[in-house]
């Protein structure tokens, strides 16, 4: 398939790996993320990612998860909101 990037987690990838930062506001909090060619949205955060971030309810004690979400834009930015929160 042309136009298609490998995942992070291909067992023999045919292209190099391209690292990044982006730097973000998110909630009021400046946030830098690095991340990787193969991840969802590498060089930006995408707006659907912005919209959960900036409009996301946590409650005020117990946890938060974010598994498997590339390079977890949600649960840092859920941890920066709410730091008496458990992350993971």
């Amino acid at each position: 398939m042309v136009g298609v990037s490998e995942h992070y987690f291909s067992e023999n990838p045919t292209s190099s790996e391209k690292l990044g930062l982006i730097r973000a506001t998110l909630n009021g909090f400046q946030l830098e993320f690095m991340t990787s060619s193969g991840v969802f949205s590498h060089k930006r955060i995408d707006n659907g990612t912005r919209l959960i971030v900036e409009s996301m309810v946590l409650p005020t004690e117990g946890r938060v998860l974010d598994i498997g979400c590339g390079y977890g834009v949600i649960g840092i930015a859920a941890a920066k909101k709410n730091p008496s929160s458990e992350s993971g």
